[in-house]
């Protein structure tokens, strides 16, 4: 029966690696002083046992302090602790008659996302891949093809999304699902409380999620007033579910994406640090999606975090030779120059004075089709909002209308079978709250290229590695 568990670091001792266990945590066993006792390294190297016998070749030694006697285990062995050669930390479980010295549980999860990496590749298995904050799957469908470019193959093996509506279409319309996808149709933050549900998904090689940025955005702060992002009464706190959903799911590689301000986040600052505590090497980017070919001018940060062992430069997507975007001209759909969509907005007009007269720099935004590119559309656009981006009539002054969500997908490079048979207002919501395309595709192909050179690397598994607890060596 479990005792105490401890984290301690590996010193040196007559140049050789010593873990050195006094502290009281033996008082209550039955590793007293003059107590024989066995030792046995286990083949792998990495589980050193030691157990209580009358036939021990070791024997526990004892030291005084303030005045007691207190039990002494001192392990000072090359050959004990060859299994643990360059490891920092090693975790300790002490039970009445046992002592296990083990590899930390990190370096542990670790060194087993590598070997079932490897593993996957050698039987030629596909990867799986979870997905939260789903929504109409987008960002699941551009990895599925960045992966397939660089030559990996993977399914969709859980998606999440609070909105059934969206999940559904997911299913009906996105090649990246497969009949063994599970849909998770509930708060992410309640799924991952359902320990039932997590030990029966199983791990999964890759994990995307598009955080919500309801509260990350300047004009979801402004609208509701936030001092900073995690205040937002709905969104603020999903940092903390994703990072369990990391957990639980123990992801060879993640990637974060989200609105630009998001990266200088409490709930950012969260994520790197428990990132590199769990032994993920954690890399940045900010990306504008106009070089990679699509009319909307998308900006958007990107963390992508990879397990040590695995090397990545997200730099080099900066130095893609730019594609060409088409023109807005060719990207409308035919609609009618006297067809009812085309209107003259006059609310809004009229909100653009008022917001002038006051010194606000709320402005209409008119696209027109000779442009080669449009601002952002968001979540909300088919509200046509006072900053929502509006197509200028081409023969008839004061007209306007919104894009159809057609030509919001093409804006965005997304196929426009991920929307089918969708309303106009879901369609918009889907595609306003998911990703450029091309951008995300570009990623994933990278990170497949990434995961594939591991093939040839299988002594990376072994690599020591341990988080930065800044713990003391004893003895």
């Amino acid at each position: 029966m479990l005792q105490h568990y401890i984290l301690r670091s590996v010193g040196l001792h007559r140049n050789a690696p010593r873990v050195y266990l006094d502290d009281g945590f033996l008082n209550a066993t039955a590793f007293q002083p003059g107590t024989l006792y066995n030792v046995h390294v286990e083949e792998s190297g990495c589980r050193i046992v030691l157990k209580v016998s009358e036939t021990g070749s070791r024997k526990v030694s004892s030291k005084d302090k303030r005045g007691r006697r207190q039990p002494v285990i001192d392990i000072n062995s090359r050959t004990d602790l060859a299994g643990f050669d360059g490891q920092q930390l090693v975790r300790i479980v002490i039970t009445h008659a046992e002592v296990y010295i083990l590899i930390p549980a990190s370096e542990r999860n670790r060194r087993e996302r590598l070997r079932r990496l490897l593993a996957k590749f050698n039987e030629g298995q596909d990867l799986r891949m979870a997905s939260f904050a789903h929504g109409i799957g987008v960002m699941s469908n551009a990895a599925h093809a960045g992966l397939t470019k660089a030559g990996v193959n993977a399914t969709l093996a859980i998606a999440n999304e609070l909105e059934s509506i969206f999940i559904g279409q997911s299913m009906q319309f996105n090649d990246a699902w497969s009949a063994n996808t599970h849909a998770l149709a509930a708060p992410m933050q309640e799924v991952v409380q359902d320990q039932w549900l997590m030990n029966r998904l199983g791990t999964v090689e890759i994990m995307e999620a598009g955080i919500p940025c309801s509260g990350a955005s300047k004009a979801g702060k402004a609208k509701r007033g936030l001092h900073h992002m995690e205040s937002h009464p709905t969104v603020g706190h999903l940092i903390a579910p994703v990072v369990m959903a990391i957990q639980h799911l123990q992801p060879v590689a993640v990637c974060i994406e989200n609105v630009e301000s998001y990266s200088t986040s409490a709930s950012a600052d969260i994520l790197r640090k428990m990132l590199n505590d769990m032994l993920y090497a954690v890399h940045e980017i900010v990306l504008d999606a106009r070089p990679f070919g699509t009319t909307e001018g998308r900006t958007r940060w990107f963390l992508v975090a990879v397990t040590q062992g695995i090397e990545i430069d997200l730099q080099v997507l900066l130095n893609t030779a730019p594609e060409p975007a088409p023109t807005v001209a060719e990207q409308l759909d035919d609609i009618a120059l006297d067809a009812p969509a085309w209107r003259s907005f006059t609310y809004l007009i009229k909100k653009e004075e008022r917001d002038a007269s006051k010194g606000n720099c709320f402005a209409m935004q008119i696209v027109k089709s000779s442009d080669c590119s449009v601002p952002t559309l968001r979540k909300g656009y088919h509200k046509g909002g006072s900053t929502d981006p509006l197509l200028e009539h081409p023969t008839r002054e004061g007209l306007y209308r919104l894009f159809t969500p057609a030509e919001h997908a093409r804006f965005k490079g997304i196929p426009a079978s991920l929307i089918a048979g969708m309303s106009s207002v879901q369609a918009h919501q889907g595609l306003g709250q998911s990703i450029s395309y091309p951008v995300v595709s570009a990623i994933f192909e990278l990170l497949g290229r990434s995961l594939s050179a591991l093939r040839q690397q299988d002594v990376e598994v072994k690599q020591a590695a341990s988080p930065s607890y800044n713990l003391v060596a004893t003895g």
